[in-house]
């Protein structure tokens, strides 16, 4: 009797070791489900936080932006052509003070002669 009694016991220590063991085992992973958790919530928070500042950025600033480029394109395009018209000009107004030039003196000539 002494022989079961004592392999109950040890039955029981055992069954209450592993329990005990198992139980410890089940707190830890208890705690870390718990720490996932709390990492989870705070990994959603600063993804709405990142949400909340993508989203404060206005929506037509990428379109402001590419209207701008072209913008810049056509003022762009209009200086070329203004740079080729005072270019024109100039050329034009060398060419008649050169005329000028040229025609001063023929001109000085018939005022002496006939305007006196």
């Amino acid at each position: 009797m002494k022989s079961s009694r004592s392999r109950g016991a040890a039955i029981c220590a055992t069954l209450l070791a592993l329990s005990l063991c198992s139980c410890k085992e089940q707190q830890a992973v208890f705690k870390e489900k718990a720490d996932l958790e709390t990492e989870l919530q705070k990994t959603k928070g600063e993804a709405e936080f990142l949400e909340t500042q993508i989203n404060s950025v206005p929506q037509g600033l990428y379109y402001a932006g590419i209207a701008l480029q072209n913008q810049a394109k056509t003022s762009e395009a209009t200086n070329q052509q203004l740079e080729q018209e005072i270019a024109t000009l100039s050329s034009k107004s060398e060419r008649l003070d050169a005329a000028l030039k040229k025609f001063r003196p023929r001109f000085e000539a018939y005022k002496a002669k006939y305007l006196r």
